[in-house]
């Protein structure tokens, strides 16, 4: 029985896609580039797929006050395949990885590391790997990618084409703000920066 490409139905598929954008990197598929956050301090997950078995998996926010990147949580990808090789026309092995992050520090959302009523973004990008020269930044899309590649990859679309067909080609992800952190009540200590 064939799968649906209802939201629904391709949720699981966020996990399974987006090894795409080369045969170095793996991809993350949520969240999507310009992906909407209410509040800075809400919790959001972070998911994909990666080339390797037990794989260090780290998510990295850019200071945009130094222009660093900081780590902000990490994970391991799967130990066994979640999709085996050749599940689709040309696909590697895909290995899933799956947790959630919170960016609780001001740094991340404003140069000035103070948020105010204005809406605010932060960037976020996932490494595969050491930070020794050896480490794969992960590919992420928008919020159409997902679905494109999909209907792709069903019609024999060879398996990187559809990534980088549908979007899957930058490693640097934006998450958007909404609403800013309240001036006062629980959290509004949290988000300060670290430099007081």
């Amino acid at each position: 029985m064939p799968i649906e490409a209802s939201p629904r139905a391709l949720a699981p598929l966020a996990v399974l896609l987006l090894f795409f954008a080369a045969a170095v990197s793996g991809c993350v598929t949520a969240p999507y580039d310009h992906y909407g956050l209410g509040n800075p301090l809400a919790p959001f997950t972070v998911q994909g797929v990666a080339q390797n078995p037990s794989s260090a998996i780290t998510v990295e926010a850019l200071d945009q006050s130094t222009g660093a990147w900081t780590a902000v949580g990490s994970t391991a990808s799967a130990a066994t395949a979640t999709f085996a090789a050749g599940t689709w026309k040309n696909s590697p092995a895909l290995y899933s990885y799956t947790f959630n992050v919170t960016l609780a520090n001001a740094c991340f959302w404003t140069a000035t590391c103070q948020l105010t009523a204005q809406p605010a973004s932060a960037k976020i990008r996932v490494r595969e790997g050491a930070t020794d020269g050896r480490a794969a930044y992960h590919h992420g899309g928008r919020s159409t990618s997902l679905g494109c590649a999909y209907a792709k990859l069903k019609t024999g679309v060879d398996f990187l084409t559809a990534g980088s067909d549908c979007g899957f080609n930058d490693s640097v992800i934006t998450i958007k703000a909404a609403a800013s952190q309240p001036s006062s009540g629980p959290g509004a200590l949290a988000i300060a920066s670290p430099r007081g």
